[in-house]
């Protein structure tokens, strides 16, 4: 396939545009035969979780910015409820007049208002994440090319490919400059036995064909038919390994526990990945901690399982999304802390353990409390075994980690669990994953590998101190 090199650059604009094929009307295009072909599934689902179909022949409608006119088709995709979702790319397969040698394409994404776009959250137009496969020459529509763009993201970064579900996005990909650009139509005809929607039909804007506002496009003019379009959302889905995420504030529920680093507290809880899914990339990882110190150094640990307590550290977590609850516990603010694609791979068949903790600013009345998971007098209360402490400065001190209900601190009773989450999926649903072992470090020293040597590699390694590789 004959690959499409994008510039940043409009396109000059001639006095009059250039004229497209034929077609019954100025925004739309219908195959003469009105059928659609059937539309192949997508070669690389292994990487891509929305497949809404590809290119099928039937129709496709003007989505343009052309000097002062604008025309826009958007269609949505489906965030699953309970599930975490990774973006890294949008591919769209669209029309391209076959004079336009360097296409240049921007894509918008919106939020849902009542079933249609609403609140435009994002711009992609970044020519250096943006490229095109030219996939040939339309057979059913003489005069234009069919080209797949890929917009790539940063899943890190990218604020609008971050949702819990349920959740409904509209994305509008979009040609800039001159020529004609149109976006395909996917799983469409005229036989409703054939025709497939997902989620909504597309929606098409167009103030100067007098569409005002967002109109199904099967109420539009000469496109009487429901359709959907012709593009895949790639990245990751993930399922909830482990949910403690209702937290508690009564009673001892944290007090006695205080997780801050300045004494080498530790309070730490344990969940487990089964051989049935094998090897599994996290995708995020999450806990309730309460703070006065400050909390976008607060950061976690993943620990392997030694027994039935935490043993050597297997990654350190930084950079969380800070979250305020609104609420305070012992008189500071509890917050939930989110570690997105952490860049840990977890092998099927063993126990692991996450805790938390705050870094001191140094004063004596710095205070960080893992707050437990809320009691419900449930069987479930306890998952694997209760949580464990550790603290060299309690009095009595507690020098390994012991479970909760063990320690005179006064005893806790009952067992307690804390509140945290753990999202992940299988490996091989990601493309973009890090090698098994999360990442690698780069500079001597660097234990987490986040590319800088600093208190979190000296954590690792005070805390693996003295252990012998079995």
């Amino acid at each position: 396939m004959k690959k499409i090199l994008l510039t940043a650059a409009l396109l000059a604009i001639g006095a009059a545009a250039a004229s497209a094929a034929p077609r019954s009307s100025p925004y739309a295009m219908l195959n003469a035969t009105g059928q659609g072909a059937s539309a192949p599934e997508a070669t690389d689902n292994n990487s891509c979780w929305w497949l809404n179909g590809a290119a099928d022949n039937f129709g496709a409608m003007q989505s343009q910015t052309l000097g002062g006119f604008t025309s826009r088709v958007a269609d949505d995709y489906i965030l699953e409820s309970g599930r975490w979702h990774l973006i890294n790319q949008f591919k769209v397969q669209m029309l391209v007049q076959t004079q336009i040698v360097t296409p240049t394409v921007a894509l918008e994404i919106y939020t849902d208002n009542n079933g249609k776009p609403g609140t435009l959250a994002a711009t992609l137009n970044d020519p250096t994440k943006i490229t095109g496969n030219n996939l040939g020459p339309s057979v059913a529509f003489p005069g234009f090319n069919l080209v797949e763009f890929t917009f790539t993201v940063d899943p890190s970064t990218f604020a609008t490919g971050l949702f819990d579900g349920c959740t409904r996005i509209w994305i509008s990909p979009y040609g800039i400059g001159g020529g004609t650009y149109f976006w395909a139509t996917a799983n469409t005809s005229n036989d409703p036995a054939v025709r497939r929607i997902q989620g909504l039909q597309g929606q098409f804007l167009a103030p100067a064909y007098g569409y005002n506002a967002w109109t199904d496009v099967g109420s539009t003019v000469n496109f009487t038919a429901c359709s959907d379009f012709a593009f895949k959302v790639c990245g990751d889905v993930c399922y909830t390994i482990k949910d403690q995420g209702d937290f508690d504030l009564a009673g001892l529920s944290s007090i006695q526990f205080p997780n801050i680093n300045i004494n080498g507290a530790r309070a730490a809880d344990n969940f487990q990945i089964s051989n049935v899914e094998g090897a599994v990339n996290l995708c995020r990882v999450e806990g309730y901690l309460a703070t006065n110190c400050d909390p976008t150094r607060v950061f976690g640990e993943i620990y392997a399982n030694e027994c039935e307590a935490p043993g050597a550290i297997i990654q350190v977590l930084t950079n969380p999304k800070v979250i305020p609850t609104g609420q305070s516990y012992n008189g500071v603010p509890v917050y939930l802390f989110q570690f997105d694609n952490p860049g840990v791979t977890l092998q099927g068949g063993r126990n692991y353990w996450f805790s938390m903790a705050a870094v001191s600013g140094g004063s004596i009345n710095d205070r960080a409390y893992f707050l437990f998971k809320r009691l419900l007098n449930l069987p479930t209360d306890i998952y694997l075994t209760e949580g464990v402490y550790r603290n060299g400065f309690a009095i009595p001190p507690v020098l390994t980690f012991k479970p909760v209900s063990t320690i005179n601190a006064p005893a806790i009773s009952p067992k307690r669990d804390f509140a945290f989450r753990v999202f992940g999926s299988v490996i091989g649903s990601n493309p973009s994953a890090p090698p098994a072992g999360g990442a690698q470090p780069t500079l001597a020293g660097d234990l987490n590998g986040d590319g800088v040597v600093d208190f979190f590699d000296l954590s690792i390694m005070l805390a693996n101190y003295g252990m012998r590789l079995n």
